[in-house]
């Protein structure tokens, strides 16, 4: 073990000991509530926005984002009150340590793809080992095993990577096709 794994494995833990605090229900409702808030927020905010505009006026300059976060934050509201009301379901019907596991898995599970996902990044961008050096991941008993997971879980992720180059003012773009039809 090296300072890499404990790089992973503190937020790793921290996480677990919060989805196990949490539960599995509200442990998930924050990461769907994140989620559905944010699609609801981008495709009903303009009707909000309408409604708002007859009490504000449609040049009021904060109408755009008061509307997204008020969709975004009854979404999250209505979607945590959901998970409570689950979660004293589970209570009552005697699954309040199982609702605790997997909480646990659910809030480490979380941060492990974050983890995955970065690996995969800095596979991809820093190949000769400048910012965390190959021997720091060789001797690593997370990184490889992480690392192989994401890729044969999402090998779109190392695709996608392909596909995309940094250009030289440190934008993104995507690169031109070799084969021109």
């Amino acid at each position: 073990m090296n300072i890499l794994d404990i790089i992973i494995l503190l937020p790793v833990a921290w996480f677990g000991y919060k989805g196990f605090s949490k539960g599995f229900f509200l442990e998930a409702a924050s990461l769907v509530a994140l989620l559905l808030g944010i699609w609801a927020a981008i495709h009903f905010s303009y009707w909000i926005a309408q409604h708002l505009a007859s009490w504000f006026g449609s040049d009021w300059k904060y109408l755009p984002l008061t509307s997204f976060l008020i969709v975004f934050l009854l979404v999250v509201i209505v979607v945590h009150l959901i998970a409570k009301a689950l979660t004293k379901a589970s209570s009552k019907a005697a699954l309040g340590t199982i609702n605790k596991f997997a909480g646990l898995a659910l809030g480490a599970a979380k941060v492990l793809v974050i983890f995955g996902v970065l690996i995969a990044i800095i596979n991809r961008y820093d190949p000769e080992g400048v910012y965390v050096n190959d021997e720091v991941k060789k001797g690593s008993l997370i990184y490889v095993p992480l690392n192989n997971a994401v890729v044969k879980i999402y090998p779109s992720v190392e695709e996608k990577f392909g596909e995309w180059k940094l250009s030289e003012s440190a934008g993104v773009e995507k690169k031109e096709s070799e084969e021109k039809e």
